[in-house]
């Protein structure tokens, strides 16, 4: 009879069904639940921010000495032609106590580096941290950052950036370091090359910050 009306009326099947699903369903969650549930949670979100860019370019004064441009009276040739390899320095300005507040709530720090290299030769760069009075304090890349060079058109100009990522660990030790950071700075070295002033490579940075909350 009741297979009859099941067949009959296919709806009253899953009437009947859905209140036994129902109850083996919740009787499975059942179990799973914990027999005590904690007081406490830890939550360890992330913060993510950029902290800023850098261009190095043969006249760029932040990123090369542009007294290298200068004439050589003897030879006629530029200073910066006359050099086996050509020195780049620069930096970006950036207070980390301000963003990281209370140190205790911070347990770790990874600094994001991302270059891109409109050179047409590798480059090697260092970064190093300084405090408030130009102190360094920490270095930042070992080994050196290397940038691959980039692609260039037939006319000598830049068709392609080369991008290059490294990222910075920073444990719950290191981080004092950070909170006396002031300016970012980079020093690097790549050989003479043909006098481009379109030719740059450019740094950014970014940082990813741990923080501990309970709730």
């Amino acid at each position: 009879m009741i297979r009859n009306i099941f067949h009959t009326y296919p709806l009253a099947r899953s009437v009947v069904l859905l209140p036994v699903i129902l109850l083996f369903g919740l009787q499975s969650c059942k179990r799973d639940f914990p027999e005590v549930f904690p007081t406490q949670y830890n939550w360890e979100p992330f913060l993510a921010f950029p902290i800023g860019e850098v261009e190095f370019g043969l006249r760029i004064p932040s990123g090369f000495d542009t007294l290298l441009l200068e004439i050589d009276p003897v030879s006629g040739r530029p200073y910066w032609d006359l050099l086996d390899s050509i020195p780049m320095s620069g930096g970006i300005d950036f207070d980390f106590e301000e963003v990281l507040g209370k140190r205790e709530e911070i347990n770790m720090a990874i600094l994001r580096f991302n270059t891109y290299n409109g050179f047409p030769i590798e480059a090697e760069i260092q970064g190093y941290v300084e405090d408030e009075y130009g102190t360094v304090i920490d270095s930042l890349f070992n080994p050196l950052m290397v940038m691959e060079r980039g692609e260039l058109l037939s006319g000598g100009e830049t068709a392609r950036y080369e991008h290059t990522m490294k990222e910075v660990y920073f444990d719950a030790e290191r981080l004092d370091i950070l909170l006396q950071a002031k300016y970012f700075r980079f020093k690097g070295r790549m050989s003479s090359v043909a006098y481009f002033p379109e030719y740059i490579f450019i740094v950014q940075i970014g940082a990813v910050l741990g923080i501990k909350s309970d709730l």
